[in-house]
């Protein structure tokens, strides 16, 4: 099982729901959304696209920034 980086992640998702999943993200990031859950298409490298559902947290540092998800 391959763990992604976010900016790996957002270059695989389809244009039609980038700027949905991005939008949300930045939710988790700020502190504003808890819980991450979208539906979303990514582009596979043959150029397919798969659907999938995807469920993320934010983990914070002592500040209460959001380090990774």
């Amino acid at each position: 099982r391959k763990t992604l980086r976010l900016d790996e992640l957002m270059g695989r998702i389809h244009p039609d729901d980038a700027e949905r999943v991005a939008r949300d993200v930045e939710q988790v990031q700020i502190g504003a959304l808890e819980i991450l859950e979208n539906e979303m298409r990514l582009v596979r490298p043959d150029e397919g696209t798969v659907w999938i559902r995807a469920t993320a947290r934010g983990f914070k540092n002592e500040a209460g920034r959001v380090m990774r998800m």
